[in-house]
């Protein structure tokens, strides 16, 4: 009880005096470009020092030096030991004052450190420093409540119902051995060597990536092994081909990324997809009744689609009604590039999967930049919106939904949460999946307040 007595008395007292510090620092703002703003804080010699005896007085009762009991040691032996963390402070302090302050003038999208120096606790000079801010610019908050917007009506037809059907059949289709050269949608059984050397204690993964006496190899997407499937059109049983496979930079057999392995594939056998008949012939697979039950079981699956569709589109149209009647506003040309650039990485993992992919991308980089900055500048109209109608409406995003969606995406991902976690604190986009789930819940507000028009 004792010592949370008394860290609740060090933090009142901590606070009143950044509160205090909070008063005495100046600030001088000037336009730096747009939406950018530098201020220049300068705190006085006098109250510099203020602030060091302050911390100084603040460490003594938590301080054992020998042949001293605790919390008796005097000011100037602890200030001597302890002018590093002194100084430290000071400047963390100042650090979290700052930016306080530009909060207050300006709504801060993100910050710079221009001149920060060191502050040294024998300085006889007033402490400068200075910062550039990315600001956002002023909009007014549209009209959000009572939106009216017309859903779609979602029918499905019997071309709908037979085309589900015909993916079931095939989803459900029996492969069998053939004779015959293979072809595109063929699995081939095969033994297969490679010029990759690996250690002794390699995963059993990469070790059978390089090497196996048996395996089966689809020639379709996704490839098990970069190339094969070029290769390996019209093979033949008994037949050995040669591959070379380029692994992407991002392959997920880290060993493996970015590399050129150079195959001998061994054709054990040949099996082909044999089609299902008919619906009776599919409903007795799938362990249903008959064919009626079964189309019906179908139908009632795309009506679930269609419905959950046809609210998405409705959430999107409600939304895309609130953004599109405020005028877009500026933003600075750091936060544009910084958004884009997260855009254009996406683009890049999803249009290169092998070296070949590589000449294609750079020859359209151009276009993907254009195209990252327009969805930028998009984005982050979209969340910004979001931002100011969730301030005025006090929707937060908590911890628990942080939680939610974090063990969600983990399991799509297929990553454990921990890991998933790290990777986004990692990579500064906490704050970026913060903003998405805030900018979802603000949507559900809207959606919930809107007006179907009919």
């Amino acid at each position: 009880m004792g010592n949370t007595s008394e860290n609740t008395k060090e933090n009142k007292k901590r606070v009143k005096e950044i509160k205090a510090l909070m008063e005495v620092l100046k600030t001088e703002i000037t336009d730096s470009e747009t939406c950018v703003k530098e201020v220049k804080y300068t705190l006085s010699n006098e109250d510099l020092q203020k602030t060091f005896n302050q911390i100084i007085k603040g460490t003594i009762p938590n301080v054992q030096i020998k042949g001293f009991r605790k919390g008796k040691a005097p000011v100037n032996m602890v200030k001597k030991q302890y002018t590093t963390y002194a100084e430290e402070e000071v400047i963390g302090r100042l650090e979290q004052i700052s930016y306080m302050k530009a909060n207050q003038e300006f709504d801060v999208l993100a910050y710079e450190n221009i001149e920060m120096p060191n502050v040294t606790i024998d300085s006889k000079d007033d402490f400068t420093f200075t910062k550039r801010y990315h600001i956002l610019s002023e909009f007014d908050i549209p009209k959000y409540k009572g939106i009216k917007v017309k859903k779609d009506k979602s029918a499905i037809s019997k071309k709908d119902i037979e085309s589900a059907l015909k993916q079931y059949r095939d989803a459900y289709a029996d492969y069998e051995d053939i004779k015959e050269k293979a072809v595109a949608g063929d699995i081939l059984k095969v033994k297969y060597t490679s010029d990759f050397k690996v250690a002794e204690d390699a995963s059993v993964s990469l070790k059978r990536q390089v090497e196996a006496d048996e395996n089966w190899l689809f020639l379709q997407e996704p490839e098990l092994i970069p190339g094969a499937n070029k290769a390996l059109i019209g093979a033949e049983i008994d037949k050995e081909y040669e591959v070379k496979a380029e692994y992407a930079a991002d392959y997920r057999i880290e060993e493996l990324a970015g590399k050129t392995v150079n195959y001998k594939i061994k054709v054990i056998g040949v099996q082909r997809k044999t089609a299902i008949a008919d619906n009776a012939a599919l409903a007795k697979k799938m362990g249903v009744a008959d064919a009626t039950e079964l189309e019906d079981r179908v139908k009632s699956n795309l009506e679930i689609q269609a419905i959950s569709k046809t609210e998405a589109k409705y959430r999107s149209d409600v939304y895309g009604k609130v953004v599109d009647s405020v005028k877009d506003f500026e933003f600075s040309k750091k936060i544009i590039e910084m958004r884009a650039h997260r855009i254009l990485q996406a683009i890049m993992h999803e249009k290169i999967k092998t070296e070949a992919d590589v000449k294609p991308f750079q020859a359209k980089q151009e276009e993907y930049k254009k195209e990252s900055e327009t969805q930028a500048k998009e984005e982050l109209k979209r969340q910004y919106i979001a931002r100011a109608i969730a301030k005025k409406e006090n929707i937060k995003v908590e911890d628990d939904d942080l939680d939610q969606e974090i063990t969600y995406l983990a399991k799509q991902s297929k990553m454990k949460e921990k890991d998933l976690r790290a990777n986004l604190e990692k990579s500064g986009m906490i704050d970026d999946f913060a903003a998405d789930i805030l900018t979802q819940k603000v949507i559900n507000f809207i959606v919930i307040n809107a007006e179907e028009e009919k």
